[in-house]
């Protein structure tokens, strides 16, 4: 694979840098770089993986509410953005309020696909996302 055309390389006297400033998801994948010095000649293959924000979580799912409690679960993104995920941020409104209203954050890294909300208003209606 050839470098992407936005690369460009500095060179010094005892190293040689690649920069590449405006990269997409496309970009990733195995680079071959040679490096040449007089006669000799070395070869490398790097995995690049250029990273971005993970897409949301799919499938958002009430499971069961009991008194002022729901039970939510949820499925992996779809895409990862090339990074391990270490928690989701599980957020909630009052439907009464509108959609203009402010979500607050009742978990802010969830590390498993599920989780319980508790202290819920009975009788009011919320939104989760």
């Amino acid at each position: 694979m050839d470098l992407p055309e936005v690369a460009t390389v500095r060179n010094s006297k005892d190293a040689s840098v690649v920069f590449i400033r405006n990269t997409e998801r496309a970009d990733s994948g195995k680079y071959q770089i040679s490096v040449q010095v007089q006669d000799l000649v070395a070869t490398a293959v790097i995995d690049v993986a250029v990273v971005d924000v993970p897409s949301k979580p799919r499938k958002p799912t009430i499971v069961e509410v009991i008194g002022n409690s729901v039970q939510l679960s949820w499925t992996e993104p779809k895409d990862s953005g090339n990074c391990d995920i270490i928690g989701y941020s599980v957020e909630k409104r009052d439907k009464r309020s509108g959609p203009e209203s402010e979500w607050y954050i009742v978990y802010d890294k969830v590390r498993h696909q599920q989780c319980n909300v508790d202290e819920l208003i009975i009788g009011n209606e919320y939104q989760f996302r």
